[in-house]
């Protein structure tokens, strides 16, 4: 599809089900699993889903593999998602780690009053933010 959301590191199963559904429900965008992951078909994760994982079964590929912009959330990045030109295909990468991230991929931030977002809550707020700008694209 044109929007993906890979998850680099993503450990917590509800989490993970909960991207799962805000991809679906948002993008209609396909999760891509990296790994230490945590297994999207765990009870947690599937319930977090809500049928989403079923819709949208997620794929497994490395990053490099992935055609498209990728962005990932950073806190400290300089430039703002909305405004990054959004072009399809993107690819949003979310993590959990702290490190530095993977060669080929720009960081950008959503600004938050506080430290930092949840991973589920941060890759929603990305989702709504891409989508509403692909449909105000046309």
């Amino acid at each position: 599809g044109d929007v993906l959301v890979y998850l680099n590191a993503v450990e917590d199963p509800g989490n993970v089900g909960t991207i799962i559904r805000s991809a679906h429900a948002l993008a209609d965008a396909t999760v891509v699993l990296g790994p230490g992951t945590a297994d999207p078909y765990s009870p947690k994760a599937v319930r977090a889903s809500m049928g989403s994982i079923f819709a949208r079964p997620p794929a497994r590929a490395d990053l490099d593999a992935l055609e498209g912009r990728k962005v990932a959330l950073e806190v400290t990045a300089e430039r703002e998602l909305r405004d990054v030109e959004v072009t399809t295909p993107i690819v949003l990468v979310m993590g959990s780690e702290r490190g530095e991230l993977p060669a080929g991929v720009e960081g950008v931030r959503v600004p938050v009053h506080a430290d930092s977002l949840n991973v589920a809550m941060a890759a929603t707020v990305a989702l709504y933010e891409v989508a509403n700008r692909m449909a105000a694209d046309g």
